[in-house]
C-alpha cells in the first residue's frame, strides 16, 4: 500500500524557497501569451515559410512584430521563447 502524500510538508517547503509576497524574483521573465487566427493555408505557409529559414513559429512571428516595430520606429521585442535575445 502507497504511502499518503504529505501535502504540508511541501507547501511548507515551497514557502521557504519562493519570494515573499511583494517580492520581486530576478530569476523570472515575465511574458505574455498572444494568439493569432489565420486561415489554414495560411498558417501552413507560415509554418512552410519558417521551416525553409530554419526557424521555429515562435522565431518568425517575433521577427515579423520586429520588422512591424521597426517600422513604427519603436525598439525591438526579444524572443524569451527560442532564447534567441534578438
Amino acid at each position: 500500500m502507497k504511502a499518503k502524500p504529505n501535502f504540508a510538508a511541501f507547501a511548507s517547503a515551497s514557502r521557504k524557497t519562493s519570494p515573499q509576497r511583494g517580492e520581486y524574483d530576478q530569476r523570472r521573465v515575465d511574458v505574455k501569451h498572444l494568439q493569432v487566427r489565420l486561415l489554414k493555408a495560411d498558417a501552413i505557409r507560415l509554418r512552410r515559410v519558417a521551416e525553409q529559414r530554419d526557424k521555429t513559429i515562435q522565431a518568425a512571428l517575433v521577427e515579423a512584430i520586429n520588422l512591424y516595430f521597426r517600422d513604427e520606429n519603436e525598439p525591438p521585442a526579444p524572443d524569451p521563447g527560442t532564447g534567441s535575445g534578438e
